[in-house]
């Protein structure tokens, strides 16, 4: 079943897209031990059919609610500005480094414990990583490498419930920072 899939993106991934996830979601339940091998599969060919359906270079890219458990190909999004990967699977950012022109970065409802690739991003202003998986505020240090973040977004992470002065422990922590959880500081 596999082979049909990869004999299916070879020809044309995005016309027999539907089909695809049909038969990698087969593969998963008859197949359990290798379920994360076929989520990051699906994730694969998702992203690459958004990247080909893009055309030329766009600012802007939506990838909301796909069930991504992985990040790829983001070496074809370096002139990216926005991008919104909310509500998917996505626990692990080392891959982010390409994204030197992004500047807003949706990561809400995803299963996020480390952020690390995020601190190689120049530009970043605005980060939403709202119900995740940070539990702690020392977790956001390498957010100290991005110069230019003015708005962070945390609310729902496990650092926003057990730190009930975290505000004051991000901003020190964080200095360069306008809004914590949307919200403006003094």
């Amino acid at each position: 079943m596999l082979t049909v899939v990869q004999l299916m993106q070879a020809l044309n991934s995005q016309r027999y897209s539907a089909d695809m996830n049909n038969y990698l979601n087969t593969l998963r339940q008859i197949d359990p031990k290798r379920d994360n091998y076929y989520k990051d599969y699906k994730s694969k060919v998702t992203i690459e059919n958004q990247i080909k359906s893009m055309g030329g270079s766009q600012a802007k890219l939506v990838l909301k609610g796909l069930d991504l458990s992985t990040m790829y190909h983001l070496e074809h999004l370096v002139s990216l500005q926005e991008l919104d990967l909310s509500s998917n699977n996505i626990s692990h950012l080392h891959t982010f480094a390409y994204l030197q022109s992004v500047e807003s970065l949706d990561l809400d409802h995803n299963k996020i414990n480390c952020i690390e690739g995020l601190g190689l991003l120049p530009n970043l202003t605005h980060l939403s990583i709202r119900h995740n998986c940070l539990l702690k505020v020392d977790d956001l240090r390498p957010l100290q490498s991005c110069a230019a973040l003015k708005e962070l977004n945390l609310e729902g992470n496990t650092l926003t419930e057990d730190d009930t002065d975290y505000r004051n422990s991000v901003q020190q922590l964080l200095p360069q920072l306008t809004h914590i959880d949307s919200n403006p500081i003094n």
